[in-house]
């Protein structure tokens, strides 16, 4: 009887402690105890501080999320991109993207999920654009005294050389006058040149530009005559040039006012092979042109992260339970609103770096063809590669090139960003590169004044036939761009606004599949992020 009562005893207890288990594993998601919940919120956590920790951008740093790019892990040559990020109500996930992958729950439960982040400021400075003065008069001769023919061997000339300010760092002409009449028959005509100078002081052969000047338009009585120079810029202080006055066609093409002066005329009989200096002498002339001194520097903030700190809250047990980890950036990667980056280690079409969804990249025509990348290089197949996403690239945004024309005075190599969008309203910067007869590189910078009107702002000559090394800073702050290469700055220029009403994008193409590219990367914004 004991036995019974003892069995029966034993019976009931058992059954009491598996009901307390069953009840217990109920009080905990999918029947997980405490301890392997945490332990899976600190996996998620250390993953989370493995990642950042070899993060290269950051383009969204928010407490309750994060966006950045890491190297490649996968194998297939291309940069990942990831997101964390929690909804902010008691009790919702905390959920991970990869790449173009759907968006997973990663923990359950979270009661509370705060970022913050440790930045280090960098301020970079480069000089801004030149100032530019009022126009002066740069010289002059007005008292005539005769009057002498411009003939088909005989031409003149006048020596110039401007007197400049101690500061002035550039000068460019702008106009130039003459005196001149007919000479009874009024067939002439006379081309009005920009020579650049030789050691001696007389003309080089080198025409800078010029302007043609007809008989017909002349009277009899000497009379002021005005041309216009629009391409004689970026002179040095202490340079001299010559206006030289070349016969066209016609007899005695003109007639020319000689006045007193301490120097300046020249002439020659042979057409320019040999130039006389006349001493006391000089053509009756007006040359008016503008200087340049040093504007104030321009500044770009950038912000780089140097550690992140992550504090995950979870109450499994009802009890509240924390975690905090804190991890050191290896890359101090840089916030950005938005990146582009191709470095062709493999099909950049296949990028989605800034995590919406959508390809970084697409090609005006075609697919993307691995074999046209050898070693990081894409050898251009006459194809547009450019940006998909919206942008109105409203905000810094720095661009950095590495390509190289192949083929002398073919098709050069080909850069344009739509920028600084206001409306219907951009600005429309274009970069070429072009491969001369001599072997060496030429980089042409371009703005729009017109929406089918291009205008140089820059040339660089004399490069190099290796990849050209460029870095853009577009400044829309200051309606401005710098170019930059090889790391030195070779000028700020202001841009133009002009009408465009097709969404903003930027581009790289050889259209005669002339080029070759191994760096193509854009990168906006961050400084307020």
């Amino acid at each position: 009887m004991e036995l019974v009562v003892s069995l029966a005893l034993v019976s009931l207890i058992v059954g009491a402690l598996g009901a307390a288990m069953i009840a217990a594993s109920h009080a905990l998601p999918d029947g997980k105890r405490t301890t392997d919940i945490l332990e899976q919120a600190t996996g998620v956590l250390q993953r989370l501080d493995d990642e950042l920790r070899t993060s290269i951008y950051i383009t969204e740093r928010a407490a309750r999320a994060v966006t950045f790019v890491i190297a490649d892990r996968s194998g297939d040559g291309l940069p990942e991109t990831l997101r964390y990020t929690w909804g902010g109500n008691d009790g919702d996930p905390l959920m991970r993207k990869y790449n173009d992958e759907p968006e997973i729950s990663v923990v359950d439960g979270v009661t509370r999920f705060v970022l913050s982040y440790e930045t280090n400021t960098v301020v970079e400075r480069y000089p801004g654009p030149h100032v530019e003065s009022a126009e002066q008069e740069f010289s002059s001769c007005i008292d005539q005294v005769y009057s002498e023919g411009v003939r088909a061997n005989g031409w003149l000339a006048q020596h110039f050389k401007p007197l400049l300010p101690a500061e002035a760092i550039s000068w460019r002409m702008t106009r130039a006058y003459i005196k001149a009449r007919q000479d009874g028959e009024y067939g002439g005509s006379t081309l009005v040149q920009i020579r650049g100078i030789n050691p001696d002081l007389t003309p080089s052969s080198t025409v800078l530009q010029q302007q043609s000047m007809s008989e017909t338009d002349l009277t009899s009585s000497s009379t002021w005559q005005e041309f216009s120079f629009s391409h004689i810029q970026n002179r040095i202080p202490g340079e001299s040039l010559c206006l030289v006055l070349q016969h066209d066609n016609g007899d005695v093409a003109a007639k020319v006012g000689v006045g007193n002066a301490s120097d300046g005329k020249l002439s020659t009989v042979d057409s320019g092979a040999n130039w006389d200096h006349h001493s006391g002498e000089a053509l009756v002339h007006y040359i008016y042109g503008t200087y340049f001194v040093f504007g104030q520097d321009q500044v770009v903030t950038r912000n780089y992260i140097s550690s992140v700190q992550s504090k995950l809250e979870i109450s499994p047990d009802g009890s509240e339970h924390q975690l905090v980890n804190v991890v050191q950036t290896l890359n101090l990667p840089e916030v950005l609103t938005a990146v582009w980056d191709a470095e062709f280690t493999g099909a950049p079409t296949q990028l989605d770096l800034n995590c919406n969804g959508i390809a970084d990249w697409e090609l005006a025509q075609g697919i993307f063809e691995l074999g046209d990348l050898v070693n990081g290089v894409w050898y251009m197949p006459g194809n547009r590669l450019r940006t998909i996403t919206e942008q109105d690239f409203s905000e810094v945004t720095t661009v950095n090139i590495r390509c190289r024309d192949t083929v002398a005075n073919g098709n050069p190599v080909r850069f344009r960003i739509y920028g600084d969008r206001v409306e219907d309203s951009c600005a429309i910067i274009t970069v070429l590169v072009q491969l001369q007869e001599d072997g060496t590189q030429t980089v042409k910078l371009k703005h729009h004044v017109a929406p089918m009107t291009g205008e140089i702002l820059a040339r660089l000559d004399g490069l190099e036939d290796q990849f050209v090394n460029m870095r853009l800073i577009f400044d829309p702050g200051h309606d401005t761009v710098a170019i930059f290469i090889d790391g030195k700055h070779h000028g700020t220029y202001r841009y133009d606004m002009v009408h465009h009403s097709s969404s903003s994008h930027a581009w790289i193409n050889a259209p005669a599949a002339d080029g070759e590219v191994d760096v193509f990367r854009i990168r906006v914004g961050g400084a307020g992020l």
